[in-house]
């Protein structure tokens, strides 16, 4: 391995940094800019997201600087800078053939590298470290075109469940793990199968901001919260079929008809169609901004994951129970591997829809027993960003001869 210091971490990722959810990979790098120099690559835009022209702050960003008219690089602190890129991508995710997607491919990612490599000379940064971010295809040659002094795949999530990722990156992620330096992981499950392509694996949890999610701070009811009666049992998130279980939802809330159901985020066409939305004890708040998040939680009595478990939920790390725990609320949420091995102790989990709403008479009835709230509290703290991002540099470190970049 190249022991010259590097002087920059790289972040290659499909999340852009216009998004308005919360994300894991924008925390991490502003964690990471707190001691390293960081510059975030905004993935550019491909060809047929040019054709339809979706009306969309990201989109119109990107387009803005491919027409010059936006400069490519924003500084978001004083060691964080984002880069976007004034050109666009081929779009190689349907092409049928192995090879010649693996052509296509190869090309977005040289063009990707020589405009990162000619920016990065231009700023006086020159060698790096790769974080490539779940990043399958615009990652997969960036280690061969960049020399980075070290490369790191992190998996956050089982991005090769969905369709769009299925025919090309089933086939491409073992290859990635195998070929890259590291393999960072976001949970034990998602590590223990990395480990058959690299042994060099590590997993470490995901992160909660602990300032945004406090629960000293004094919110003020939400508007649309203040008629709703109490109990309230509280989800946020998207509300969708590929993740939640809609039927352990439908039978819970039936099952438990003087609880109030809160669920806050956009649906999916399956959720807005069903019965649920005709039932007295459910509301459907719709989307909110991240900042207004912590103040629908704050008034919620006990907090719920109904996940459905399947290849995309079973090894993922939710990120919000570590939020809802940060809150001091009470948490009952579907058995998965990393629910278990994280969270047995501090929620209550359960496996089936009679489980969970016995699980959900318990967490009210335990919902203010002080011990309780403080053994919620301080497993957020050890999950907060800063501590989180530790454990990777740290990682990082052992395998570079230089503690900073």
């Amino acid at each position: 391995m190249n022991n010259a210091r590097p002087q920059v971490m790289v972040i290659s990722t499909p999340q852009s940094w216009d998004i308005e959810i919360d994300s894991t990979i924008k925390n991490l790098a502003r964690e990471f800019s707190a001691t390293r120099q960081v510059v975030y690559l905004n993935s550019p835009l491909d060809m047929l997201t040019c054709l339809r022209r979706p009306a969309t702050p990201v989109f119109a960003h990107k387009w803005a600087v491919v027409r010059g008219k936006c400069p490519d690089m924003r500084r978001i602190n004083e060691r964080l800078l984002v880069l976007d890129f004034p050109f666009v991508l081929f779009s190689v995710n349907k092409l049928p053939f192995a090879w010649l997607f693996n052509a296509f491919n190869y090309i977005n990612n040289w063009l990707i590298a020589r405009y990162v490599r000619k920016r990065l000379g231009q700023m006086g940064m020159g060698e790096m470290v790769l974080f490539a971010d779940t990043d399958i295809y615009r990652s997969f040659y960036l280690k061969d075109l960049l020399k980075p002094v070290l490369s790191v795949y992190y998996k956050r999530d089982q991005v090769i469940g969905f369709d769009y990722w299925k025919v090309h990156g089933s086939r491409l992620e073992p290859l990635l793990m195998k070929k890259s330096d590291l393999v960072i992981l976001n949970s034990l499950y998602f590590a223990q199968q990395a480990r058959e392509h690299n042994p060099r694996s590590y997993d470490v949890e995901t992160g909660v901001d602990t300032e945004q999610f406090d629960p000293g701070v004094s919110r003020p009811e939400p508007e649309d919260m203040a008629a709703i009666p109490h109990p309230r049992i509280g989800y946020f998130g998207v509300i969708i079929t590929r993740r939640l279980d809609i039927a352990l939802m439908d039978a819970v809330t039936l099952a438990r008809p003087d609880y109030q159901f809160v669920l806050v985020g956009p649906e999916d066409e399956e959720f807005r169609a069903h019965s649920m939305h005709q039932r007295d004890n459910v509301w459907f708040l719709g989307h909110k901004t991240p900042e207004e998040i912590p103040a629908y939680t704050q008034y919620f009595d006990v907090c719920i994951n109904p996940q459905l478990v399947n290849d995309i939920t079973m090894g993922n790390y939710p990120l919000k129970v570590d939020q809802y725990l940060a809150m001091g609320k009470p948490v009952v949420a579907t058995t998965t591997h990393t629910m278990e091995h994280i969270f047995s102790q501090t929620c209550y989990l359960a496996s089936s829809p009679e489980a969970f709403a016995l699980q959900l008479d318990r967490a009210l009835l335990e919902a203010d027993k002080e011990a309780l709230r403080k053994q919620r509290l301080a497993l957020a703290r050890e999950h907060s960003w800063a501590n989180v991002a530790a454990k990777i540099l740290s990682i990082l470190d052992k395998h570079t001869t230089v503690s900073t970049y």
